[in-house]
């Protein structure tokens, strides 16, 4: 898409054809009068993977922007939204992607393919099954959302691009799931949390009708399993020495207007929220993946997470030490500070890089905190990626 105004959020790709959407002064355009996200008649879909290329409005102008998706009727904005400014692309391209051994950064998966998943639990079992196979079940249509409080031009000199990845199955595909195991035993201890345990059914297993029903599907019932993924920007300016809490639910010692995005309209405090408050809940988040990044240059901070108001990981009394140009939790490009335009993206480092939280009976939130001089607001993001499961 070529244009996006300013403040303009929830803007649908067509199900086929070409659309153009206007509401009062804001407008948008897509590029391909080819787009289609219909899934052909007699096929499923499985989602796996997004890349985005993000939109550049001249040579020194990187709009913000965000995006999220919804599955047939089912928004699935309060599960996964990515922010996809040039600066900090949590979906970068193959080309872009630059990956750091050392802090398994990895491409930001969906989920693995539920077939190859079903084939290796033949052979030998996968741990924790549902929580691998999380890509999006698709039967019937994707629909893309964006959202820019900036926007950007029709002369934008590059659009954005957004492409998803994934399989297509027909009866014949599924019905091969019907002779392998389908083991819906969800197992996570992390000390000292209290231990997690739950089941989740697939009603309907290797069939096209109970597609939807498998984790990552909207028509799950009982014990839902899908991927949690979400990015804050501090809405305030942290104080020097006063912990800044990316929540804005006093539950999690948050408050109110602590956090922003790039979607100016929609549900800020609901979607983009980090903090979890589950300690009177059965549900249960773990994430894999998590980010912090500061954006000017000699910024200096602790980043932790804070369990019930305890910090961990206990690295420092405060936390994690990171700076603005050493910080293995960075992500985006390769230069963060001052609206870096590298030619690489890095993705999320592996949770460990932070310290491994299984939220569930507690309160969590992340938390930073600047050692020296205030961090104005939007001066510093997190992002998180993981899987929820939900307990009716």
């Amino acid at each position: 898409m070529n244009s996006l105004a300013a403040g303009q959020t929830d803007f649908r790709c067509p199900t086929s054809g070409s659309a153009s959407l206007v509401s009062g002064s804001n407008s948008a355009k897509l590029t391909n009068a080819n787009i289609s996200s219909l899934i052909p008649q007699g096929l499923v879909g499985e989602a796996l993977l997004v890349t985005v290329t993000s939109p550049i409005q001249d040579a020194v102008t990187f709009p913000d922007a965000s995006i999220w998706f919804s599955n047939g009727t089912a928004d699935l904005s309060n599960y996964q939204v990515f922010d996809v400014g040039y600066p900090v692309n949590m979906l970068p391209t193959f080309g872009r992607a630059k990956f750091n051994p050392e802090a398994a950064q990895v491409f930001l998966l969906l989920g693995y393919s539920t077939r190859e998943m079903l084939r290796e639990n033949l052979i030998n079992p996968v741990e924790n099954l549902p929580t691998k196979i999380t890509g999006y079940k698709v039967d019937k249509s994707l629909t893309l959302h964006v959202a820019s409080s900036a926007g950007w031009t029709s002369s934008a000199i590059v659009p954005m691009r957004v492409r998803v990845y994934g399989d297509f199955l027909d009866a014949t595909d599924l019905e091969e799931f019907l002779g392998y195991p389908y083991d819906g035993t969800i197992q996570w201890d992390v000390p000292p949390t209290e231990a997690f345990t739950a089941t989740h059914e697939w009603p309907g297993l290797g069939t096209l009708d109970g597609w939807t029903n498998g984790p990552g599907g909207t028509s799950q019932t009982g014990v839902k399993v899908n991927r949690r993924i979400v990015y804050a920007y501090n809405a305030k300016a942290a104080a020097s020495g006063a912990r800044y809490v990316l929540s804005d639910s006093n539950s999690v010692r948050g408050n109110t207007g602590n956090v922003s995005s790039a979607d100016t309209v929609n549900g800020i405090s609901s979607v983009y929220d980090p903090g979890e408050a589950l300690q009177n809940s059965k549900d249960a988040v773990l994430y894999d993946r998590a980010g912090f990044n500061l954006y000017t240059a000699g910024q200096q901070a602790y980043v932790a997470w804070s369990v019930g108001g305890q910090l961990t990981p206990q690295e420092t009394d405060q936390g994690k030490f990171v700076t603005a140009n050493s910080n293995n939790l960075a992500y985006g490009n390769e230069t963060t500070t001052g609206g870096g335009n590298g030619t690489q993206v890095v993705t999320l480092a592996n949770v460990d890089a932070l310290g491994r939280v299984l939220m569930h009976r507690n309160n969590v939130a992340p938390v930073f905190q600047s050692v020296s001089g205030t961090i104005a607001a939007g001066d510093a993001s997190f992002a998180a990626a993981g899987t929820k499961v939900e307990v009716a």
